[in-house]
């Protein structure tokens, strides 16, 4: 009697514009690697070229780039063709510029399980018209949605109508190993690389430079405290469409002598050990990567409060909390960090703390469950997903 052919490993497709160097896009790179691949097979799939992070990819996990040039309404039927018509399937759209694509090789694979990612918005505001027609289909396609933050859970019920049951919440996770505090000499090797003095208090961002992150509060920041006599260096890691108007206004305030535009840094963690205290002055996030990697290297922070900023870093704990596209209250909490060295000290050992309550290990094994609860058929918010709550301490 012949014997029954051992089912096939279940598929995940995880789409993506590119893997290019985004926050979200490091993220899933480090998840990829970090997957265990008896679990799963999973795949990336990219819309565009693969982008240069493909390279630091597992050699386990396939990377099939579409190289769609705009907009593609046969990326989807694409799509399709890469699933496995043998195995149990999820496809994983990882933000809202995936979602058509996904939904559209849904209705080709009804057999798989879709899931609608969401790690928030590129600008501020709420969901565009688009992105809540889209949410709605999925809903009547019976997708699920995952977002790395409550605010983003609460956005998405709110403005897409998506259902709270079909909302789940994995919060980032920080890699406690690579992002620490710096010995010393690896902190004296990386201020002297960037050409800090021994005494300036460096000031750092790590982030795209577009409008939605508003370097620009930071600069204005900057020239408040250095004409209030306060010894600041400002050190912004990043590119972006806004790189040149930020250089411009940094030379009108006179400041461009003290703010170092060091680009994208491949070695973030190295970065970060020249800063004495991190800033985020953005218009809207979900749950920031780079404050989380701040916290774990022991910075205080500094972060507006949009997102889950605030649920992260707790004001006067591990740093301050501003509102958004307020310079002056932006500026009061820089300078209550930058003028005296033991707050930074004790809002630093704090945040190091903090940041411990989030390590990335326990975030591969919630996006593990929670795959492993869609191929079974449930539904993943009746399912424990471990580390899902702890975003939610305060």
């Amino acid at each position: 009697m012949e014997r029954p052919r051992p089912m096939p490993t279940p598929q995940v497709l995880h789409l993506v514009d590119r893997l290019e160097g985004g926050g979200s896009e490091h993220t899933l790179l480090n998840l990829l690697n970090a997957f265990d691949p008896a679990r799963f097979d999973h795949r990336l799939i990219t819309l565009r070229r693969a982008g240069r992070l493909t390279a630091r990819l597992s050699d386990a996990i396939p990377c099939k780039p579409l190289n769609i040039v705009g907009r593609d309404r046969w990326a989807g039927r694409l799509i399709a063709r890469c699933v496995d018509g043998r195995a149990a399937v999820v496809i994983h759209a990882r933000n809202t510029g995936c979602w058509f694509d996904a939904l559209v090789a849904a209705v080709l694979r009804p057999r798989a399980r879709v899931v609608l990612g969401f790690h928030g918005l590129d600008r501020g505001g709420g969901l565009t018209l688009r992105q809540r027609r889209l949410a709605g289909w999925g809903c009547r396609l019976g997708a699920e949605f995952l977002t790395v933050s409550t605010s983003g859970k609460d956005q998405l019920h709110r403005q897409a109508g998506a259902p709270q049951a079909r909302l789940t919440v994995i919060p980032n996770g920080v890699l406690l190993d690579r992002f620490c505090p710096p010995r010393p000499p690896d902190r004296a090797d990386a201020r002297q690389r960037f050409g800090f003095a021994t005494d300036d208090v460096v000031i750092g961002s790590v982030a795209a430079l577009k409008p939605v992150k508003d370097h620009a509060a930071l600069l204005d920041a900057t020239a408040a405290l250095l004409h209030a006599g306060y010894p600041v260096r400002t050190l912004i890691i990043g590119r972006g469409p806004l790189e040149g108007a930020l250089r411009a206004q940094a030379d009108r305030l006179g400041i461009a002598g003290r703010v170092v535009f060091a680009g994208w840094c491949d070695d973030v963690a190295s970065a970060l050990s020249a800063m004495d205290l991190y800033a985020c002055a953005s218009q809207s996030e979900a749950m920031s990567n780079s404050v989380l990697e701040a916290l774990a290297c022991g910075l205080p922070v500094v972060a507006t409060d949009v997102g889950d900023n605030a649920r992260v870093v707790r004001d006067g704990r591990e740093g301050r909390i501003v509102p958004p596209r307020d310079g002056t209250a932006l500026t009061r909490a820089l300078e209550a960090c930058v003028r005296d060295g033991q707050v930074r000290r004790e809002l630093g050992a704090a945040a190091r703390r903090r940041a411990g309550e989030f390590p990335f290990a326990s975030t591969v094994r919630a996006y593990e469950t929670y795959y492993e609860s869609l191929i079974a058929g449930h539904r993943p918010g009746q399912v424990a997903i471990p580390g899902a709550a702890a975003v939610m301490v305060q």
